[in-house]
């Protein structure tokens, strides 16, 4: 691992917390074995501290807290995402993949 990346915490939800830099947070899923996302806090210094299943970075502008139990994500993410894929999206997914909705909280 290079020397600007450590290891933060881990969640029941099979994530591995990265801090990599001075402000950023790599997400990597552990049964996936890649990084799922990245998270930076552009021009502020942040320490990341996990408790229990919230992350919470600790900067010069202030307090951020995220919930990271993946059964609290999927309502919130598909309330801004129920709808069909744009073309543009649907050009990006792999070979194979399901291209109904992806959340399908409506039919």
């Amino acid at each position: 691992m290079p020397n600007d990346r450590k290891v933060i915490g881990f969640t029941q939800g099979g994530l591995v917390l990265i801090e990599s830099g001075s402000s950023g947070l790599e997400f990597w899923d552990i049964d996936l074995g890649r990084t799922i996302a990245k998270l930076d806090a552009p021009g502020a210094s942040v320490k990341w501290l996990t408790r229990g299943h919230t992350l919470v970075g600790l900067s010069d502008g202030g307090l951020l807290s995220i919930d990271l139990d993946r059964d609290h994500w999927l309502p919130d993410l598909c309330a801004v995402n129920d709808r069909p894929y744009t073309d543009g999206e649907r050009k990006l997914l792999p070979d194979g993949a399901e291209t109904t909705p992806p959340c399908r909280m409506s039919d």
